[in-house]
């Protein structure tokens, strides 16, 4: 469960401050790009904790081309379809970088 936790962190971090940014406009190419190295440097944490990143279908993000992601990430930003990731705000994301940023999960997180 850990390891889904961690890797939940990884991909919903950055993917939610995304959202929050199309709340108000589309994401440009640098910020759709980096949201995908956000994913790879969140994934290189997760291992880096001796975790595995799971699901296997996530851990594919790993080696799917940069461009195509960061591609698909724009697109998706300019037809609304991050708006929902971020309608919340940016709480949930700073608590998921926070909790990242510990040298273990804190055990609310763990669940």
């Amino acid at each position: 469960m850990e390891a889904w936790l961690a890797t939940h962190a990884a991909v919903m971090t950055p993917l939610m401050t995304a959202g929050v940014t199309s709340m108000t406009r589309g994401l440009s190419w640098a910020e759709a790009v980096g949201v995908v190295d956000a994913w790879r440097s969140g994934f290189a944490q997760v291992r880096h904790r001796g975790l595995e990143v799971t699901p296997s279908s996530v851990a594919a993000l790993a080696s799917t081309p940069r461009w195509l992601l960061g591609a698909a990430l724009w697109l998706a930003s300019r037809v609304g379809a991050l708006r929902p990731l971020g309608e919340n705000g940016t709480e949930e994301p700073a608590f998921l970088r926070a909790a990242m940023a510990r040298p273990s999960l804190p055990r609310d997180f763990r669940g």
